[in-house]
């Protein structure tokens, strides 16, 4: 279980009627974790401008168990006794009016950079491997329940909660949990317990004496539950002080938005010992502001820190901000002078002409919208995303392709790049001794549908499986690598020959192309005084030599002695030039 100490300062499912089912036919009691995880102690601070950024130099780590997709809130009351008219009542501002403007207001917007989806475990056992494959979207507060415990004590320990919760979803007194399109639950029972009752989290250590608050899980049956624990911090219940600054309510909001955001990170904390999953999001680094401690949790390593924000009815309520990864900084949303940060990669950088890989991407905040561009035409891939998700892309043409992601929140833009090969298979044209290459990489990029005349073979073709995907050209011994190539009726794999002469060239990614009208040459990259600059237009002085062969490389270099530009290959007048030297001319745009 998670809990917030002392001395820290708080800031519907299609499936349910099955889960009732279900619950109806659970055992009688919860099983626990093995032990508690509570949280170290910090001095509370006083609230701040909702502006403000707090740069704390840690880390989070995904151990590879699950988040909270869509958090459904339930609060509950431990029977009647002495509330806070706001804990106790429904009308705005309370609690449950706190939970329901939260879960849907900028507060959540940020907390998909937690997502799981395209990511494995990066710390632990699971390490590379373990993920629960979800996305962070904003939740819902489904409503306030009073139950009739069974218990009766003023003094209760975590497996008199975690029993007594399950016994109620059991009976109808409590909504079974919900889940989400893959079955994880979306559930948080957000317990709240009268005056003169205090809490044994199962080591001795009691509410409002050594901690504040806490989350935890239990497992009931095959289900698990999702539960935090938060104590009467009236005058005279320890709680009120010790667990921030401000109003009881202001108090008891903070310190439920810090577990609220904590169990959507990290809601298997309770099942998780040694650092190992179903562990969520989790910082086991030590604290140096409290020997002896882990960072720990999202809440944690923010728990001094509380700050003002608007929900979604409009009103003004009090939360503790939390850890972003992607910022390095506690906040309770995201800065409206930060741009959107985002995450595109692909499944695989090499792939087959005609086979489908994927695209995931995630944009932070959530607001962020998302339009994509690159590839080819009806590919899977362009137009206007969802905030996250995934695309199956195929390319039926080989070739290196760039795929572009671009995102825009609050007035700011973002933009993210990646690449793929696409490539085919090498055809050998043995009366000729001509190589047609679909795909061929040289230099710095790759050449399209290039052939080649051939001399002496270095290395046989074989049966043996490839041990590469695209074929390679080495300009300094002008041998060329060939993983798949197709001589007549037969496939093979894994041949090298010495390479005596271009035939044609059809194209490569990032060549160049002239326009004779203007006499102007636009250049995707050219290396010039030790850099390499990116979409240039030159004018074309004079030509100096055109060599034709193999080309070294897809990209320019430039000789400023000279004032000389060696260009690779050059699409102009129709077809493709190799080695050509020219005399540049003034400078028209460097994009």
């Amino acid at each position: 279980m998670s809990g917030l100490p002392r001395n820290q300062s708080a800031a519907a499912c299609s499936g349910a009627t099955l889960l009732v089912a279900v619950w109806l036919a659970l055992q009688p009691a919860a099983s626990v974790a093995a032990g508690p995880h509570l949280l170290r102690k910090h001095q509370a601070s006083s609230a701040r401008p909702a502006a403000a950024i707090t740069a704390v130099p840690t880390h989070v780590d995904y151990y590879g168990g699950r988040v909270i997709s869509q958090v459904d809130v339930v609060q509950v009351l431990w029977g009647t006794g002495s509330y806070i008219p706001e804990v106790s009542g429904t009308a705005s501002p309370s609690i449950a009016t706190f939970y329901q403007a939260i879960t849907a207001s900028p507060y959540f917007d940020w907390l998909n950079e937690y997502d799981t989806l395209g990511i494995t475990a990066s710390a632990g056992p699971g390490l590379g491997s373990a993920t629960s494959g979800q996305t962070i979207g904003r939740g819902t507060f489904q409503r306030q329940v009073t139950i009739t415990p069974s218990v009766t004590a003023t003094r209760l320990t975590d497996a008199d909660i975690s029993t007594e919760l399950a016994a109620q979803i059991r009976e109808n007194n409590l909504p079974a949990p919900t889940v989400d399109v893959a079955g994880n639950i979306n559930t948080y029972y957000a317990v709240f317990f009268p005056s003169g009752v205090s809490i044994d989290d199962g080591t001795g250590s009691l509410s409002c004496v050594a901690y504040c608050a806490y989350h935890s899980t239990a497992r009931a049956g095959t289900l698990e539950l999702y539960y935090g624990i938060h104590p009467d911090m009236q005058t005279g219940s320890g709680c009120d002080t010790g667990c921030g600054p401000g109003t009881t309510f202001e108090i008891t909001t903070a310190t439920a938005a810090h577990e609220l955001a904590e169990a959507v990170t990290d809601p298997e904390t309770g099942l998780a010992p040694n650092n190992a999953p179903p562990l969520g999001w989790y910082d086991a680094a030590s604290d140096p502001g409290s020997p002896g401690n882990d960072y720990g949790e999202i809440g944690d390593i923010c728990s001094a820190y509380n700050d003002p924000l608007v929900g979604a009815d409009g009103v003004t309520y009090t939360v503790q901000e939390e850890f972003s990864n992607l910022l390095q900084s506690c906040i309770s949303a995201w800065p409206a002078t930060q741009p959107p940060l985002l995450r595109l990669q692909a499944s695989a950088t090499s792939v087959r002409a005609g086979n489908a890989f994927s695209l995931s991407w995630a944009a932070t905040p959530a607001g962020s919208a998302c339009t994509a561009s690159g590839g080819e035409a009806g590919d899977g891939w362009g137009g206007v995303l969802a905030v996250n998700g995934a695309a199956a892309v195929v390319e039926a043409v080989p070739g290196e392709y760039t795929y572009d992601l671009s995102c825009n929140g609050a007035g700011l833009s973002a933009q993210a790049q990646v690449t793929a090969d696409v490539y085919g298979t090498a055809t050998y044209d043995e009366a000729s001794r001509h190589v047609s290459l679909p795909l061929v990489a040289i230099g710095n990029g790759h050449f399209r549908n290039m052939v080649v005349a051939i001399g002496g073979v270095t290395t046989p073709p074989s049966g043996t499986a490839p041990t590469a995907v695209v074929v390679a050209y080495d300009p300094a011994t002008a041998i060329l690598t060939v993983p798949e190539v197709t001589i007549g009726a037969s496939h093979f794999y894994n041949a090298a020959a010495t390479v005596t002469g271009l035939v044609s060239a059809g194209g490569a990614t990032g060549i160049d192309s002239y326009d004779a009208g203007l006499k102007q040459l636009t250049i995707p990259a050219v290396l010039a005084y030790g850099k390499v600059y990116t979409n240039v237009v030159i004018k074309v002085a004079g030509i100096v030599s055109v060599q034709g062969g193999m080309p070294a490389d897809t990209r320019d270099t430039f000789n400023a002695g000279l004032n000389q530009l060696t260009i690779p290959a050059v699409l102009a007048y129709g077809r493709v030039y190799t080695n050509v030297v020219i005399t540049a001319g003034a400078i028209v745009s460097v994009n």
